[in-house]
């Protein structure tokens, strides 16, 4: 059986710790054997005693992960004058100093991504996510739940000409299973001077699952300053490329424009289509009069919320996330591997391709650092989650209303429906 002397684990904070533990830790049971051993007795027992070395590389992530408490066990020893132990942080200074990364980038990083400070402190400066005690959501709980490698990718307005047709033709087209449904949720903003307002849209795949759904979120994107013209053709380019049955969009203050726009029919000069007018499911006899087309769809659910019903949203969605009826996708590094295998991703050369296919990962990780940085607050009696300073909750709020409305369709469900949900993930 195959052992070694020194066990190096690079990125070791993707690797499961019992992993590391049960099968990577064993090998290290044989001694090292050089030559010198052939040595006498009495000159082998003037050598000093050669032990087996572990050494573990990686790039941060949050403070409650078993990775960082890992590192500080290693701090506690070396404290300890322990001199079998030794850690070291490499902050961005060195690659600059060592002309591995320019000074400029680091700088223009923090400058254009302000909403997105926490990443790149873990990413530069060796600083672990932490979760103050009053955090609405936990680090630990979500990263737990991204497991999904499969993301949705998004037509360009050429591949959609091309493929519109028969989109399963489409190489980054990803099947509807039996009694799937596809929600489209949208958080909108408008204002583009504000800095932490974004519109933000998700996808959520919902399979069937021993009489409830299994939550897939396979599909994320974001757009910031965007008039109420192009958010309204965007929502329905989404909408009608995913196959999406159900759009459930933030209805209140200015989405309720953006709703007005869908509620006619909409010409997609890009993509040379016309969409249908659209309207809302639940609108109530005065909002009824808003749409203008008597042929409109009701495929849209508003969603208007007092203060009572956004605290129950917002605690609903975090008993989602702690039961795992969610999935979230992977890192984008996570994911290289399949993509690599799936899809050759290494030898693309079209940027804005390669942009697209990692961008639903990158917007993931983004929700993620929204979500724990949204702090646990009560408002006239009502449970809220409040952003900090400069930061954004567009995409959690986006979540949070798709969850909801995916919530009322699982109450639906009369019959047990068929286990699919293992269908899914064999799929690939």
């Amino acid at each position: 059986m195959a052992r070694c002397n020194i066990l190096i684990v690079d990125e070791f904070v993707r690797t499961d710790k019992e992993i590391i533990q049960r099968v990577f830790v064993p090998f290290l049971t044989s001694i090292r054997t050089p030559t010198y051993m052939d040595l006498s007795p009495k000159e082998r027992s003037e050598l000093p005693e050669e032990a087996n070395k572990q050494l573990y590389l990686s790039s941060i992530r949050g403070a409650d992960e078993w990775s960082y408490q890992y590192f500080l066990e290693y701090i506690k020893n070396m404290e300890q004058d322990n001199m079998s132990y030794m850690t070291v942080a490499l902050p961005y200074q060195l690659g600059v100093k060592n002309r591995y990364i320019s000074r400029d980038i680091v700088e223009q990083s923090f400058k254009d991504n302000p909403e997105s400070r926490d990443i790149l402190c873990a990413e530069y400066l060796c600083l672990p996510e932490r979760n103050n005690n009053n955090a609405f959501y936990k680090y630990r709980e979500l990263e737990k739940r991204r497991e999904n490698v499969r993301a949705m990718v998004c037509m360009s307005d050429e591949e959609y000409i091309t493929y519109k047709d028969n989109k399963t033709k489409f190489p980054y087209w990803q099947e509807k299973l039996p009694n799937e449904i596809r929600l489209l949720c949208m958080d909108i903003a408008l204002v583009e001077s504000k800095a932490n307002d974004n519109t933000a849209f998700w996808i959520m795949r919902l399979i069937p699952d021993s009489g409830g759904y299994k939550r897939i979120l396979s599909y994320a994107e974001s757009c910031h300053g965007q008039n109420s013209l192009i958010q309204a053709k965007r929502l329905k380019q989404l909408f009608y490329e995913f196959d999406c049955d159900y759009a459930v969009v933030d209805g209140q203050g200015v989405g309720q424009g953006v709703l007005d726009i869908c509620t006619t029919e909409t010409y997609d000069e890009g993509r040379d289509v016309t969409y249908p007018a659209w309207t809302a499911m639940n609108y109530d006899e005065v909002k009824s009069n808003r749409v203008i087309s008597p042929n409109a769809v009701p495929v849209v659910y508003s969603v208007s919320t007092s203060a009572k019903d956004k605290s129950r949203m917002l605690v609903h969605s975090r008993d989602i996330i702690d039961t795992n009826k969610i999935s979230f996708l992977v890192d984008s590094q996570d994911a290289m591997d399949y993509l690599n295998k799936t899809y050759q991703f290494y030898k693309i050369e079209d940027q804005d391709l390669r942009r697209r296919i990692l961008n639903p990962y990158v917007q993931t990780t983004a929700f993620v650092n929204e979500a724990v940085n949204l702090e646990r607050v009560v408002v006239s009696g009502y449970i809220s989650a409040k952003e900090k300073s400069g930061r954004r909750k567009d995409r959690v709020m986006s979540l949070v209303y798709g969850l909801d409305y995916a919530k009322s369709l699982e109450d639906a469900l009369v019959q047990p429906q068929q286990l699919d949900w293992l269908s899914y993930i064999m799929s690939y």
